[in-house]
């Protein structure tokens, strides 16, 4: 349900932006969608990060928050914690990406490998 006044928002999206961690758990234990977007393109991880909510955007990147996700103006949650000099979260939010490309990475060799397994 999007929110009035709020850009098109969610209850996430507010959720996030107040840094209420136990309201953002509940929302997606009861269906939200962690990469919905408002009418802006800003997903709950942006609004958590640009309000400076770091309990709640380090939440939202553990439930699997798109990190690479770009809103209207094509800024990534990275570069709003980069832009505004949080320097904590955005180190977070490196962390996850490098985590996540090594996930994909070891998934593709492990595919390349079982296929070579397959071949011989």
């Amino acid at each position: 349900m999007r929110i009035p006044f709020t850009h098109g928002g969610t209850l996430l999206h507010v959720a996030a932006r107040r840094n209420l961690t136990g309201l953002c758990s509940w929302l997606l234990r009861c269906g939200a969608d962690v990469n919905r977007t408002d009418i802006l393109g800003r997903t709950a991880l942006h609004h958590a990060v640009r309000d400076g909510a770091a309990d709640a955007a380090r939440f939202l990147i553990a439930q699997g928050a798109d990190l690479d996700a770009k809103d209207w103006q094509c800024r990534t949650p990275l570069y709003l914690a980069e832009s505004d000099d949080d320097e904590a979260l955005a180190r977070v939010i490196r962390e996850e990406i490098s985590l996540r490309h090594g996930q994909r990475v070891k998934a593709v060799h492990q595919a390349l490998a079982g296929k070579a397994g397959d071949a011989g």
